[in-house]
């Protein structure tokens, strides 16, 4: 006699992430949400909870300009002398480490936590001498005035 085994395995095809967006002015998130989603990458995800969510932004998941109307192109880059610019735009982490990839281009994985955060660029004497700084380190007037 002949049997037949099928074996059915489950597994989990979703994963459990968190993302959460940080501003100009301080380090509490402008929006967190903690959502199961089938694995992608972090553009992918960014762009769809900003759509469900009904968030303003601007980009695409290859790479974000402009999300809750931080930046506009009056104030992305702030001139401060003839040696001194500073470059404003949004970064990202994923676990606490910013990949320096374009977020189309990082997986996503269950448990994985994104941070988009709003961050400026310092050329200073000819260079760059710092990249994706969290803004709400330096607060400026040109985002935080009330």
């Amino acid at each position: 006699m002949k049997f037949l085994f099928i074996l059915l395995f489950t597994t989990n095809l979703y994963a459990d992430v968190t993302i959460e967006f940080i501003g100009a002015c301080d380090s509490s998130p402008l929006y967190s949400e903690e959502l199961s989603f089938y694995p992608t990458n972090v553009g992918e995800l960014t762009t769809k909870t900003l759509q469900d969510n009904n968030i303003s932004f601007q980009g695409t998941s290859q790479g974000i300009r402009s999300i809750f109307g931080l930046t506009t192109e009056e104030n992305e880059l702030i001139i401060i002398s003839d040696q001194e610019m500073l470059a404003y735009g949004w970064c990202y982490k994923i676990n606490g480490v910013a990949p320096e990839l374009y977020p189309h281009k990082v997986d996503i994985s269950n448990n994985d936590h994104i941070q988009w955060y709003f961050a400026f660029s310092r050329y200073l004497n000819g260079e760059w001498v710092s990249q994706c700084k969290p803004s709400y380190q330096e607060p400026r007037q040109e985002f935080c005035s009330k």
